[in-house]
């Protein structure tokens, strides 16, 4: 290939080399391109990232269940391989453990997670027993109908059998006389 070069050439391309990109494979790409050869193509290195740029590294979460001491069970994902833990972290706060903590005295032995959602949401079930109760009375007649006529008002109804009253219409159309459009 140096035979083809002129030595004319070869020093001009030696102080392209010198001033441009200072790698032999962009070197040898420029020889190669001057002797006629197919052009190199070089790869790109990029632009630097900076840190708070650069994605963040994904580890892989293994699943597992941590076993409390009242019995329940926790799943949660962690980069631990392991798939049980028995857990003695809430021995402090449970009185079994610890049965002269004054503020433990209060909870139940048996206050495990099921205990503590069954406690929670059973506000729903006395709600229902309340609904029977009043149920019950209104089947006995014992039902005030003296407020029951704001209520019909506010639905635009007359009376207990939801006859509509006879009102004005809801929307009212314009008045063509009057010039609704704003003066500039």
């Amino acid at each position: 290939m140096l035979s083809n070069i002129r030595a004319t050439v070869l020093p001009v391309l030696k102080r392209s080399y010198a001033a441009a990109d200072g790698s032999f494979e962009a070197y040898l790409a420029k020889k190669d391109a001057m002797s006629g050869a197919t052009k190199i193509i070089l790869p790109d290195e990029g632009k630097h990232l900076p840190a708070y740029e650069k994605p963040a590294t994904l580890y892989y979460l293994f699943e597992q269940h941590i076993a409390l001491t009242d019995g329940s069970v926790i799943k949660r994902y962690s980069q631990y391989p392991r798939k049980k833990i028995v857990s003695l972290q809430d021995i402090r706060s449970n009185v079994i453990y610890n049965p002269y903590r004054p503020d433990l005295a209060q909870k139940k032995v048996t206050s495990s997670s099921v205990d503590k959602f069954k406690e929670k949401f059973k506000v729903a079930s006395a709600d229902a027993a309340d609904n029977a109760q009043v149920e019950a009375a209104d089947a006995e007649g014992d039902f005030d109908y003296d407020n029951m006529d704001d209520f019909l008002d506010l639905l635009g109804t007359t009376d207990v059998t939801g006859e509509t009253k006879e009102t004005q219409e809801a929307y009212v159309l314009p008045d063509p006389t009057k010039d609704t459009k704003r003066k500039r």
